[in-house]
């Protein structure tokens, strides 16, 4: 949000911490038992996470978990590359790093 306060522009953005962000996903990589816990948190929104990146990996890990199969790396991975995303999620090393 951009708004102007005594003639100076305030660049205020909601507080987040990329680690904790970094930390849920790999979670849900990891064990999709965390998943419920996480969306009952988070709901199903990937607005919530910062990163537009984390947002992506977020509703593919969901979306693969919804048809019940098991959201590792590589199953996300295709899932981001059916969509057109993995590139802007950041690729496969980088769920293999979420993971790791």
């Amino acid at each position: 949000m951009v708004a102007a306060v005594s003639g100076a522009v305030d660049e205020r953005v909601p507080p987040f911490d990329v680690t904790a962000e970094r930390h849920t996903l790999g979670s849900m990589l990891v064990s999709e038992r965390a998943i419920p816990d996480v969306v009952r948190i988070l709901g199903t929104d990937g607005r919530r996470f910062f990163r537009p990146a984390h947002q992506l990996i977020y509703e593919a890990i969901l979306a693969v978990h919804e048809r019940g199969q098991v959201p590792d790396p590589v199953v996300v991975a295709d899932e981001l590359t059916k969509w057109g995303d993995l590139a802007r999620a950041g690729g496969a090393p980088y769920l293999a790093d979420l993971y790791g």
